[in-house]
């Protein structure tokens, strides 16, 4: 058999082009407006809006650290102060920040991924990797998010610490630089502490051992100064109360591990199968089933794959073990293995893994088709097709997020199921003054949640339904329920509607007797 011919570099610009065309598909989100979490980090929150000292003495829904639950990222309301005075806080400065910084976060990522797979990922094979990777539908959950820059800080932050810590370069500056970009990521979102686990693991394998011996040392430094500060400042909380959208809260260890492992299948599914994401924090449709399911024990067998295989190309150092053990850092925060990691279950959560798993799976393939060209062409041109069915679906989505009642409207016609799609509902339509459709929002909500924690099929509350008119909905769930649980259903909307203030959903609730 005949040697393949040598991966030669692509032309220049051809990763110019990549990453254009993987921010291009999110620029829909341009003509956004600010949707779910936006109005309590950014609109109204007191240090975007106001004082620079607010900015460092709130959290991220800018309320006094004695009234957080744990969530402390002023790095990114520092972003959010200055983008606010230089754009006049119109909503697509913001939204344009987003796409600077995934395009950053694709960027940095595709140096790690030159530095960490070296020979076996050629520049060709790497940028097709890039393309697949930024295509991904999933990533809509975060880009067209004014919000969620926290998580795409985190990750691009995180990456450049880790490229930093894993340079061959001699002397102090990259070591502190890794500490520095550790610091800024772990104080943009939660989800990067293991990162400071992570850069020495890669030091120790890429760079000389006095270096890794001080990235390590750094490392441990800057994990020590943000897990202080937050211990000492920020109350760390998990209220039972969140279990509206995540119903592993609440369950004891062993079932919510099995939970943890069904709900890891959805995400890697919607990976490569984006056929119905939700485009907000509703996907608690997810809601896993109690004991030993059918996708409980796919996901124990896909983490005894993932964790065999990681060990084995250790063992061999192979590059898709480093890339594996980056899949867990950025999973592990989110996986609910160590405790119910946050109120959602959601697909945001595997925004940052999801370049790693790509990554991954690059390699093994990369490894196959380079046994003969008529193969690594049609692996390429397979990857191609992907992400251009990929970008299609991303670039569609993007244009969901436009105002919280669009984004509510799309997503409980995708999952009815979904408590928070309904109360989005509810919470825009009070805003415009549909008290109707507000009532009928908190109602569907409560419809819901009266199952908990057994899963929702999804005509408990169907989308068809939505058609309707708002009173011919409420007689629908009347007439499916039953008048005793239809009063117990009015009773917890009545109680929302009180607790948000949401007078004149209350008023109409208060007529349906």
């Amino acid at each position: 058999m005949t040697a393949p011919p040598p991966d030669r570099p692509p032309p220049r610009g051809w990763l110019a082009a990549v990453l254009c065309f993987a921010m291009a598909r999110h620029a829909g989100a341009l003509g956004g407006g600010f949707t779910v979490d936006d109005y309590p980090t950014i609109v109204n929150h007191p240090g975007v809006t106001g004082a620079l000292a607010d900015v460092f003495r709130l959290d991220w829904f800018g309320r006094p650290f004695a009234e957080t639950v744990g969530t402390y990222r002023p790095v990114v309301t520092l972003v959010f102060w200055t983008a606010h005075r230089l754009g006049g806080g119109h909503a697509w400065v913001f939204h344009a920040g987003n796409l600077l910084a995934y395009g950053a976060l694709l960027a940095a990522f595709h140096a790690l991924l030159g530095r960490l797979a070296g020979a076996s990922l050629g520049p060709r094979a790497r940028l097709i990797t890039l393309a697949l990777a930024g295509s991904l539908a999933l990533h809509v959950d975060v880009v067209p998010s004014a919000s969620s820059l926290c998580e795409l800080l985190a990750a691009l932050f995180s990456t450049l610490a880790l490229l930093a810590a894993s340079s061959p370069r001699e002397g102090a500056r990259m070591p502190v630089l890794a500490g520095l970009c550790l610091v800024l990521a772990m104080f943009s979102k939660e989800s990067a502490l293991p990162m400071a686990v992570l850069a020495p693991a890669l030091a120790w394998r890429h760079a000389p051992q006095r270096r890794a011996w001080t990235v390590s040392a750094v490392s441990l430094a800057s994990l020590a100064l943000v897990v202080g500060f937050r211990a000492g400042r920020l109350p760390l909380s998990v209220s039972k109360g969140w279990a509206v959208h995540n119903t592993l809260i609440g369950r004891g260890p062993f079932d919510r591990l099995l939970g943890a492992a069904e709900a890891a299948t959805h995400y890697v599914q919607h990976v490569f199968a984006p056929i119905d994401l939700v485009y907000d924090y509703g996907y608690a449709a997810i809601v896993p089933g109690p004991g030993l399911t059918a996708r409980a024990g796919v996901g124990i067998v896909l983490f005894a794959a993932i964790l065999a295989w990681m060990i084995a190309a250790l063992a061999r150092r192979r590059p898709e073990g480093e890339l594996l053990l980056g899949l867990g850092a950025s999973y592990v925060t989110a996986s609910h293995l160590l405790l119910p990691a946050s109120a959602f279950l959601a697909d945001r959560w595997f925004f940052f893994p999801s370049l790693w798993l790509t990554a991954s799976l690059a390699l093994p393939v990369a490894r196959l088709a380079s046994l003969a060209p008529r193969r690594a062409r049609v692996a390429a041109l397979a990857a191609l097709a992907l992400a251009a069915v990929e970008a299609t679906v991303g670039a569609t989505g993007a244009l969901v997020w436009r105002d919280d009642a669009t984004l509510a409207a799309y997503s409980v016609q995708a999952r009815p199921a979904a408590m928070a799609p309904r109360l989005l509902t509810a919470a825009a339509a009070s805003w415009q003054g549909r008290d109707e459709d507000a009532a009928w929002g908190l109602l569907a909500a409560a419809a819901i949640y009266r199952r908990f924690p057994a899963p929702v099929p999804d005509d408990a509350v169907p989308a068809e339904w939505e058609a309707r008119p708002a009173l011919s909905r409420v007689h629908a769930l009347r007439t499916k329920l039953g008048e005793a649980d239809f009063a117990r259903v009015r009773e917890d909307a009545m109680s929302q509607a009180l607790a948000r203030e949401y007078q004149g959903a209350l008023r109409v609730l208060a007529s349906l007797r």
